[in-house]
């Protein structure tokens, strides 16, 4: 919708209503406006002093005369003296004409009503889809509306508005159709998408070509690159300049490395097309011009401000090489503080993260680095802004004499991949009593899974390059182990491991890092492979460690090389060459220390050449050519030459810090020595697992260095020719020693028998201890000691908690964690003498919380306060357990323990926050868009649906017929009983037969409430007022609210660790199928933990009144008498400031 379809409006009305000359001269003026603008503005102009009107009317004469700016002053002017909305509509019109679309939508949302046919252009340009949602309801423009719901994500309406359009037969069907086909797509429904647009492909229409570019894209997504660039190019024949063929066409050339040839086609519509600029910086990122790469992402922002990727991009964004040390440190700091400015300062939604980010942190573990703090830092940063990659599908225990469903992830598993070729042998050797082989290849432009895994694997699901898609195709899969090869080298299966998509996940080496996220359960490394002293403290991992005995890589017997003739040294045929193979964002600035010196080392001049392979970009080899001066730089092989190539070295000079496995594998197939010296983590010590399996670890053969300089050391040594002989004959001897390795297939297929299929985490997760306690007996490792004894601490066995926890202190003797659970142990088995000598050796908010308790549990309340106040000091405790004002609640119960504990032992009641504004007035509490029922501009009937269960025991029935018959009465909420036996004094109830769980409730409102309503489970004597129906459809989408009860209509005594009831839309009812009984100790934090993992909570307490009611004499108040409290982890929720919604 353009501007020039838009209204301007020159009607308007007179507050005065007597006859008077001026004001049917100005009237009369208004008449001939529109064909002579002039005239009538020589009457304006007379009267700006006097009427309003004519300012308004001067105002749109300027806008006319190309003066908008002096326009909207007078037009603003006149609304000073008069308001009125035919002012208000013309003043949003002029401001979006001059691009203040933030100042144009709120002058037509203030017209009254609303002057929506503007407001919706404004909308769309301004990418407030929630605006032109409304706008488009009360326009009646369905087509609108369906793009909006579309940008909102809302992608079930979207089927419905736009295949009603299409069934109809009316409006604009071709319009319809494409965003029918779009919806499809964006969900993964590639083949429905097809044949919708297919349906228009012929149509002359603007719809008609949108259709043929996005048949082209989802041949783009499904991997066939072929096929996209024939279908963009058969485009751009017909209209050369269509920016989403240009754009996409260069993104597909990217793809397979036809750079040059990419940048022309972006450039050609880089002014047009944001999608463009942002793929030219992805070119020059990987580069290594970040300057030039952030030039054109901040250009694309410019164009498409509300784009999140663009902003991850940037703060993500990593040079492949460096050009010295010190750079790429200050580059590693640079990252961390941009990752963490962002986790702590950027606020938005990241839709389809793949690709809205399409290149991830591959260069991160290049650089040596311990990465799991930056790993977990990035993926919490994605966590936040992508709430959608937290996808649950729903596992399935192993049901006995069944084979377990074991999947093999990885975009790499082509014929010279090393990630695939890791596998092979796992995949084509497990035993198929035990085991069903599921092979997952994500689409890889050029390439398939090579032909041995295609025959290996018993099942082939492919993958595609749609993340929707691909999720679901691997959820309807029911894997019950899911290995991913790698998890850093391509955005698909990195975001991918966010979801939990089978029982267990693993993560194998193909990227030697940790994936930073709880999602995935184990990592599989090999005892030779791994320092015990990294383990022991996880440093290193933030999964659980898998350790395979033995080599613990598994290579195919390789065909023998046909050793060529060597290229020679044109100045010296006899030099004898080393070889440096490794890609050149490999080999770390702090390597090139050992080349130079062995180079400088040399005996004689011409005595050795060292060779180094280009890189993949002309950048990347000049790069190295300056800091490698005297090495000679030679083309990459192909991978199928690859073996040929290394057996015309005389040796392989492995890097470090970061080695690799199919290189040193490659070397030792051709009878080439490879000198390696092995790191302290597994990127770098590879090479050496193959020499102890040979058994030529020993300093005699010069293969395997200690340090920097016995490595130079050993390169000199094997200078010598007789020495170089007997090494590369004893390699050759040895070499057959290293090939298919079976006992690495026994180690893969003990641990994927004995794992449970669900992890521990979970287990815990879901309160099951006792399970939990059961899947980590086989597998407690030093790193799992202290959550073995925390499950044993819950689970009452004190002694086997003790025990644990003291033998990791033993490994650990400061560690925090340990320390306090060791003390919470002493305490709840009733030795709180020995509890408190062990409170006084930790730290931290955690530690000073439990202390208090030990205090109050011994009855000396008075002492707990006051420790609690010896640290809090007088600072008043109460807002910090409130929200920062962005009301994006976030969980740190360590930070707010203490001080919510400080409060309710001090009873103190609210002292209003400075940053709480006044409670809002009626007018407010119909926020713009917020109703859900009737008229877009109407207040709305909102109804709630509360469900509770009550009781008459305890003496409380006097209390929960009060509150029944109060929420009963009120005409915003309708109440649900679900009752445990047939209560007299109850009318309208369902028998459930037990106490009510969080299951019920959830079960009982998706079988018979409607999808969309609003639900609310409470304790039975909890009332509520007009207050809740400031919570609207719209925020309730993806909020769960969490509200913490008052104690009377003006006393509010703030806690995070009591929630009274929970208010959701429907659509998220699932999230409560949980099967905790409702009221028992410690539910509301057991719940909130589980929330939290797949939705935002929320508690605007403040705004939202649960008034818990009792009778004056508390103390015979009824609670529920239960054996034990609710065990498993625990949340608090912070209270927010928050009025409007």
């Amino acid at each position: 919708m353009g501007g020039a379809n838009n209204a301007l409006f020159f009607f308007f009305s007179f507050l005065v209503f007597v006859a008077d000359a001026s004001i049917e001269e100005i009237r009369a003026a208004a008449m001939v406006h529109a064909r002579d603008p002039g005239a009538a503005d020589e009457v304006y102009r007379r009267y700006l002093d006097e009427f309003p009107d004519a300012m308004h009317l001067h105002g749109l004469v300027l806008h006319g005369a190309g003066e908008t700016a002096r326009g909207v002053g007078f037009i603003e002017k006149a609304l000073e003296i008069r308001w009125d909305p035919t002012f208000l509509s013309n003043l949003g019109e002029l401001k979006r004409s001059i691009g203040d679309l933030d100042g144009a939508i709120a002058a037509l949302q203030g017209a009254c009503p609303p002057e929506c046919r503007n407001l919706a252009v404004a909308s769309r340009e301004a990418e407030r889809w929630d605006l032109l949602e409304v706008a488009s309801r009360h326009e009646k423009n369905r087509l609108d509306l369906g793009d909006a719901l579309q940008k909102q994500r809302k992608f079930e309406q979207a089927e419905i508005v736009f295949g009603d359009v299409v069934e109809e037969g009316v409006d604009d069907v071709d319009r319809a159709l494409v965003g029918w086909g779009v919806t499809a797509q964006q969900t993964g429904r590639l083949d429905v998408a097809a044949e919708r647009y297919r349906r228009i492909t012929n149509s002359s229409s603007p719809a008609g070509h949108q259709a043929l570019v996005n048949l082209a894209t989802i041949s783009h997504e499904r991997g066939d690159l072929d096929a996209a660039i024939a279908s963009y190019e058969s485009i751009l024949r017909t209209r050369p300049d269509d920016a989403q063929a240009l754009n996409n066409l260069g993104a597909a050339l990217v793809t397979i490395g036809r750079h040059d040839e990419a940048v022309r086609v972006l450039e050609r519509c880089g002014g047009q097309q944001p999608q463009a600029l942002t793929n030219l910086a992805m070119h020059f990122a990987n580069e290594g011009e970040l300057g030039k790469a952030r030039e054109h992402l901040r250009r694309a922002r410019k164009r498409d401000k509300n784009n999140a990727g663009l902003v991850i991009r940037e703060v993500t964004m990593m040079a492949p090489m460096a050009t010295t040390t010190i750079e790429l440190c200050l580059e590693r700091v640079a990252l961390a503080i941009r990752v963490a400015a962002a986790l702590k300062n950027f606020s938005a939604t990241l839709v389809n993260p793949v690709s809205s980010v399409e290149q991830i942190h591959f260069y991160l573990p290049y650089g040596g680095f311990v990465d799991r703090p930056l790993q977990e830092a990035i993926a919490n940063l994605y966590r936040k802004l992508s709430p959608e990659l937290q996808f649950f599908t729903r596992v399935k225990a192993q049901r006995p004499a069944k084979k377990r469903r074991v999947g093999f992830c990885s975009k790499f598993f082509g014929s010279f991949e090393p990630h695939g070729l890791l596998l092979e042998g796992v995949v084509k050797y497990l035993p198929r009593d035990k085991f069903r082989v599921v092979l997952l290849p994500v689409a890889s432009p050029g390439r398939q899974a090579s032909d041995f895994l295609l025959n290996a694997t018993d099942e082939l699901i492919l993958l595609g390059l749609n993340f929707y898609e691909n999720r679901g195709l691997i959820a309807n899969a029911e894997l019950d182990i899911l290995v991913y090869a790698d998890m850093l080298s391509e955005p698909m299966t990195y975001f991918l491991g966010f979801s939990r998509l089978a029982s267990v996940q693993v993560v194998f080496w193909g990227n030697p890092v940790t994936s930073g996220r709880h999602e995935i359960d184990f990592f599989v490394s090999a005892d030779r492979m791994e320092i015990e002293e990294n383990l022991v403290h996880s440093c290193h991992y933030t999964e659980q460690v898998v350790l395979l005995g033995g080599q613990g890589i598994w290579y195919r017997k390789p065909s023998p090389p046909h050793h060529p003739s060597p290229p020679q040294n044109e100045d010296n045929k006899n030099a004898l060459r080393f070889l440096l193979p490794q890609s050149n964002f490999k080999i770390h600035p702090e390597f090139d220390k050992i080349i130079l010196e062995i180079l400088r080392r040399r005996r004689r001049t011409d005595e050795v050449e060292i060779v180094v392979t280009e890189g993949r970009r002309e950048r990347w080899t000049n790069i190295l050519k300056k800091r490698l001066p005297g090495a000679k730089f030679v083309p990459r092989a192909k991978p199928s030459e690859f073996a040929n190539f290394v057996s015309s070295f005389d040796l392989l000079l492995h890097p470090f810090p970061f080695g690799g496995s199919r290189t040193s594998s490659d070397g030792l197939a051709a009878g080439v020595p490879v000198l390696t010296r092995p790191t302290g983590s597994l990127r770098g010590r590879m090479a050496a697992s193959f020499y102890e399996t040979m058994g030529l670890t020993d300093p005699k053969w010069s293969l395997v260095a200690r340090s920097s300089e016995e490595y130079v050391e050993f390169a000199i040594r094997l200078t010598n020719r007789t020495h170089l002989r007997e090494v590369t004959r004893a390699v050759r001897e040895r070499s057959h020693l290293i090939w298919e390795r079976m006992e690495v297939v026994e180690e893969w297929s003990k641990f994927l028998a004995r794992v449970p299929l669900l992890s521990h985490r979970d287990l815990y997760d879901s309160g099951n201890l006792v399970a939990a306690k059961k899947s980590m007996e086989p597998f407690v490792s030093d790193d799992l000691l202290i959550d073995y004894g925390a499950i044993l601490q819950q689970l009452g066995e004190y002694e086997a908690a003790e025990a644990a926890l003291r033998k990791s202190l033993a490994l650990n003797p400061t560690n925090q964690i340990a320390l306090n659970n060791l003390a919470v142990t002493l305490h709840e088995s009733g030795r709180l003498a020995e509890a408190r000598v062990v409170y006084q050796q930790t730290s931290g908010d955690v530690a000073l919380y439990n202390a208090a308790n030990a205090l109050r549990d011994a009855g000396d309340v008075p002492a707990a306060i006051a420790k609690l106040r010896e640290v809090l000091g007088d600072d008043d405790p109460i807002p910090f357990l409130f929200e920062p004002a962005n009301h994006r609640p976030f969980f740190d119960n360590s930070y707010i323990l203490s001080r919510n504990s400080l409060v309710v032992m001090e009873g103190t009641s609210l002292k209003i926050p400075e940053t709480i504004e006044s409670p809002p007035t009626d007018d407010e509490l119909d926020p713009f868009g917020g109703g859900g029922g009737g008229g877009a501009y109407e207040k709305s009937l909102v109804l709630f649906h509360l469900i509770v269960q009550p009781f008459g025991g305890g003496g409380r029935k006097d209390d929960v017929l009060a509150v029944l018959a109060h929420n009963r009465n009120q005409p915003f909420l309708k109440v649900h009983c679900l009752v445990e036996k047939n209560e007299s004094f109850v009318q309208d109830f369902v028998v459930i037969g037990r106490r009510l769980r969080f299951s019920d409730a959830s079960i009982y409102a998706r079988k018979y409430l409607p999808r969309d309503a609003l639900v609310v489970i409470a304790n039975a004597d909890i009332a509520f007022d007009e207050s809740i129906k400031r919570l609207t459809p719209l925020y309730l989408q993806d909020t769960v609210v969490a509200l913490a009860p008052w104690e009377s209509k003006h006393v509010f005594r703030p806690r995070v660790d009591s929630q009274d009831a929970w208010v959701f839309s429907n659509r998220n009812s699932r999230l409560f199928d949980v099967d905790v009984e409702i009221g028992r100790p410690r539910c509301d934090n057991f719940i909130a933990a589980h929330l939290r993992k797949h939705v935002r909570l929320a508690s605007p307490s403040l705004a939202v009144r649960a008034l818990h009611y009792h009778q004056k004499n508390r103390s015979s108040i009824h609670t529920y008498a239960s054996p034990t409290e609710i065990k498993g982890p625990s949340a608090y929720v912070r209270l927010t400031d928050q009025w409007l919604f």
